[in-house]
This record gives C-alpha cells, structure tokens and sequence, in this order.
C-alpha cells in the first residue's frame, strides 16, 4: 500500500489513530483504503477512528494529527442560546396574546351596557347612582374630570333616574379626599346631604364596586366615570353579580389622555385577573344599605 496523501492536499484524509485492543479491523470505508502509520502489535487489534483532521472543508474530529502534530478540537454548537431564545420570544407571544386579548373581551363585552342619551331619559329604578372618584386639585376642589362625572350625575340625579347617590373615592389620609370634594360639590349643587353617600374605601375601581354590593347593599348601579373606564367597571359589576348600566361622562380634552388610555390597557388585563378570584377590598365594614340615610357615612368635615 502507498503511503498516504499529503496532509496538505485539499479534500485528502491524514492518517488515522491506532487503537488497541478493540474488536475489529476494518479495511474500506467511504471506499477509500485504510491508511495505518504502523503495524499492530502481535495479538494486537486496532479500529479506524474518524479523520482526526481534514483540508477539504470537512469538520475535523479531536487528537493529534499524525502528520504534521496539529491539535485539533471538535466545534460543538452551543444549542442552549437558541432554546433560551425560543422560550423568551414564546412568553413575550404569549404575554402580547393575553395583554390585548383580554383587553378586546373586557371591552366588547360590556360595550352594550353603556346607555346611549336616548336611553338614559327613560332610564329608572337603579338603586343608587354610583360615581367612580378621581383626582382633587390641590385646593380640595375637583379636577376637570372628577368635576364632569359629577355634572353627569347630577343630570341624572335630577332626571329622577335614582334618588340616591354613591360617592366613592380615595380617602386614605387627611391631606387626600376624593369623597369629600365630590360630596361639598354635589351640597352646593343643592343635592340634600341625607341622600349622599360617601364611600371612603374605594381606593381603586375593584373595591368600589365591591364595597357598593358588599357594604351598601347595591344590586342594580348605573355607573358613571368616563366611557373608557366604563367597560372596566361595567365587567368589575358584571363578575361581582350587579345588574349594572353605564353612563359616560362626556367632556373636554383632557391632558394626557393618550397615556391614560394607554394605562388602562393593563388596568384592564389587572382587573381581568381580579374579577375571577375576586380577592376581599382592604376594608369592608358594617353594612349601610343605600336605601337609608347618606349621612351615616359623613365624616368629621360633614358631621
């Protein structure tokens, strides 16, 4: 047998590694000849192994190449990287899936229940009217949207809609009150203070509409805050058991609306979650059924 090819010539193999001591001998494969560096030892049996190292574009196997001493190693490709950005972009399908879905179901599933102006001035019979409270000015008075629920509110209230009006709001501290606005407005507005009601627990949309069932006994709302809130509400309402209808506080621009219903995109997905394990408000309380009298639930400013 000739000697083997140049190791330098392109697509010819070096020569193979011996190895003792294994169970067979082969002569031909890829039908090319076996080329040995030596002989076997006597009683010796020896394996090809796998071209240790190539010139023709072929991925070399590790060892030594036995022509010119080289050090070979094998190049492994690293699949964990890829696997690890499977899964990342999955979740981030899977999150973009649930953000935007729930979004679209709470929305279209509430949409029927806003009243249009038709049907609100033949709209009757609700137990109370709940407005929804957001932000104060600095000087206690409300703010241009705080102010348009309850220059909708007090429409209704005088369209004899309900008899009763829920004020709910933020009144965690002495420096914030939301409720307390909302009542000294609807006061100068001539609303008799025996039929408003003051929840000073709703510290967000899930633990007013909560309170309302749980604490003052509501059944049948009809809710007021501005229409894209409305669906959020309308789906807390619908989850929690109340038979409720929606009016939309229709006003001016307000500064930063783009963000704000931005915001409510998650508020949403937020209240998706909550309206089905229904976790308790952070305060509940004695019962007040709105039925009564509103100035139960005043506090030391009213009292």
């Amino acid at each position: 047998m000739k000697n083997a090819p140049d190791h330098g010539r392109p697509g010819r193999f070096c020569r193979f590694e011996i190895r003792k001591n294994l169970d067979i001998f082969p002569r031909f494969q890829y039908n090319k000849p076996i080329l040995w560096k030596e002989k076997p030892p006597f009683g010796g049996r020896i394996e090809r192994k796998k071209p240790l190292h190539t010139t023709g574009g072929i991925r070399s196997a590790g060892g030594d190449c036995r022509s010119c001493g080289e050090e070979e190693k094998r190049v492994k490709k690293k699949k964990w990287p890829r696997r690890i950005l499977a899964a990342f972009a999955a979740l981030i399908i899977l999150g973009a899936v649930f953000v935007f879905g729930a979004d679209l179901y709470v929305k279209s599933s509430t949409s029927d229940q806003i009243l249009s102006e038709e049907d609100l001035k033949t709209a009757a019979d609700y137990d109370c009217i709940l407005v929804l409270g957001c932000g104060v000015r600095d000087d206690g008075t409300p703010s241009p949207m705080l102010r348009d629920r309850l220059d909708c509110a007090l429409a209704l209230y005088r369209a004899d809609v309900s008899k009763k009006l829920l004020l709910t709001g933020d009144h965690g501290t002495k420096g914030y009150n939301e409720v307390g606005a909302m009542k000294r407005y609807m006061l100068e507005a001539g609303v008799p203070s025996e039929d408003l009601f003051m929840d000073h627990a709703g510290f967000s949309t899930y633990e007013s509409i909560y309170r309302a069932k749980a604490v003052f006994r509501v059944e049948k709302p009809l809710i007021v805050t501005q229409r894209y809130h409305l669906y959020r509400a309308l789906y807390l309402a619908n989850a929690l058991g109340l038979d409720a209808r929606g009016a939309a506080s229709e006003g001016e621009n307000y500064a930063g609306q783009t963000m704000r219903d931005l915001r409510e995109i998650l508020a949403r997905d937020k209240d998706f979650l909550q309206a089905i394990f229904k976790p308790e408000p952070t305060y509940l309380g004695e019962e007040i059924p709105v039925w009564g009298d509103g100035n139960a639930t005043n506090d030391e400013e009213f009292s």
